[in-house]
């Protein structure tokens, strides 16, 4: 049996943890700020009126009124901005190297004929193309890459593993029942079949918000204007969601697989992933 510890963690766990803090859904954050705002600036307006304050300021615009007014115009001007604002863009880097949990290897060992994601190494097909890092950004492509996630995501019978194993589901022998990490995997697999090239399609570790402990998540690269951008598809969430959001939410990013290489890299200026592997009978 292997056992993995990492850091500030007991025990690497993955889509059971805590699910009743996981459904936070930034969209409805972002609504419920906004309605917020919009019943303080209106009302911050009312005062104004009411008090005439505006007209004053047409009229005299003298100095002293306006530096006694100034706590208001700041708040209207902060208000304005949240209402405008969107989530703001999170420079996520991928950098440096570790070595691929022993979930993903024994992965490769089972399934590595036939997901050219696998390195040769971890028991891949030799010579096997993973093809272009990135597909085209138009809608069609995201909405394909949605649609398979998704009829998955509600194929998927949870079941949490006594013994945590990425499989693809819906093989023969192997049922529907499993969990996130087997919903990541079975994507893929699908999408290969449709002509998703395996370069551009990556598992990631995230870490949950609130000490919920690890998550696997589907990363979709794509080519945008501003150039490779990265589109997250997680099982938590009905909408593909962009590294800001999650961010937003609270998750933080960990690890990436690498389509066809051994190791696989760390996110930049997030906290290590410490791994310590021993063998026990």
């Amino acid at each position: 049996m292997t056992v993995i510890a990492l850091y500030e963690t007991q025990k690497f766990r993955y889509c059971d943890a805590y699910t009743h803090i996981l459904h936070r859904n930034i969209d409805i954050i972002y609504s419920m700020t906004r309605r917020i705002a919009v019943w303080i600036l209106v009302t911050n307006l009312l005062i104004f009126n009411f008090r005439r304050d505006c007209l004053y300021i047409i009229r005299s615009m003298s100095l002293g009124r306006l530096r006694r007014l100034s706590p208001f115009l700041a708040l209207t001007l902060l208000l304005a901005t949240v209402l405008t604002a969107n989530a703001p863009a999170l420079a996520l880097v991928w950098d440096g190297e570790m070595e691929p949990l022993a979930q993903y290897r024994t992965y490769c060992q089972t399934y590595g004929d036939r997901d050219p994601g696998c390195a040769v190494g971890l028991g891949g097909k030799v010579g096997t193309p993973v093809g272009m890092d990135r597909v085209d950004a138009g809608r069609a492509t995201l909405g394909m890459a949605v649609l398979v996630h998704r009829q998955v995501v509600d194929d998927l019978i949870y079941r949490e593993d006594k013994q945590d194993r990425w499989e693809i589901l819906g093989t023969p022998g192997r049922g529907m029942a499993g969990d996130c990490d087997d919903v990541v995997m079975t994507s893929i697999s699908r999408l290969l079949r449709r002509g998703f090239p395996r370069a551009a399609l990556r598992a990631t570790i995230v870490r949950l918000p609130g000490n919920g402990g690890h998550h696997l998540i589907l990363s979709v690269r794509r080519q945008a204007e501003q150039g490779l951008e990265e589109i997250y598809l997680d099982d938590r969430h009905h909408q593909p969601m962009r590294p800001e959001q999650l961010a937003a939410e609270g998750y933080v990013f960990v690890a990436q697989e690498v389509p066809g290489r051994r190791t696989w890299r760390r996110a930049q200026s997030q906290p290590a992933l410490m791994m310590a592997e021993r063998g026990e009978g």
